[in-house]
C-alpha cells in the first residue's frame, strides 16, 4: 500500500528495491502535524523503517 503522490517502493527482478518519489504539494505545518497523527501515514513509515537494507548482515548498516 503506498500513498499516493509521495512515493512507491518497487522490486527489480534481482531482488534490488528502488523508491520512486514525487512532491506533489508543500503542506503547511499544521497539516504537517495533522499527518503525523494520522494511522495510514504511521503504518508506512513503521513498513519502510522495518526494511533490511542488508539482508543477512547483522547490524543492518554494519557492514
Amino acid at each position: 500500500m503506498g500513498l499516493p503522490g509521495l512515493g512507491q517502493g518497487k522490486t527489480a527482478p534481482l531482488g534490488n528495491l528502488y523508491w520512486i518519489q514525487a512532491r506533489v504539494e508543500d503542506p503547511g505545518p499544521q497539516e504537517k502535524e495533522r499527518r503525523l497523527a494520522d494511522r495510514e501515514f504511521i503504518t508506512a513509515m513503521e513498513y519502510v523503517q522495518s526494511a533490511e537494507f542488508f539482508p543477512g548482515v547483522a547490524g543492518g548498516l554494519d557492514r
